[in-house]
């Protein structure tokens, strides 16, 4: 996490998994950028 005027920052990173997404989208997500937390939401619907 990163400071930012005496308050921390924290990111946090979204996605959705749907069948046949990009499986790699979300390693791109958290190494493209500094993200503290991944949040994604898989469809349970298959």
């Amino acid at each position: 996490m990163t400071r930012s005027r005496g308050r921390q920052t924290v990111r946090i990173a979204g996605g959705q998994g749907f069948w046949g997404d990009w499986l790699e989208a979300p390693y791109r997500q958290v190494t493209g950028g500094p993200v503290d937390y991944l949040m994604m939401d898989y469809l349970a619907e298959v």
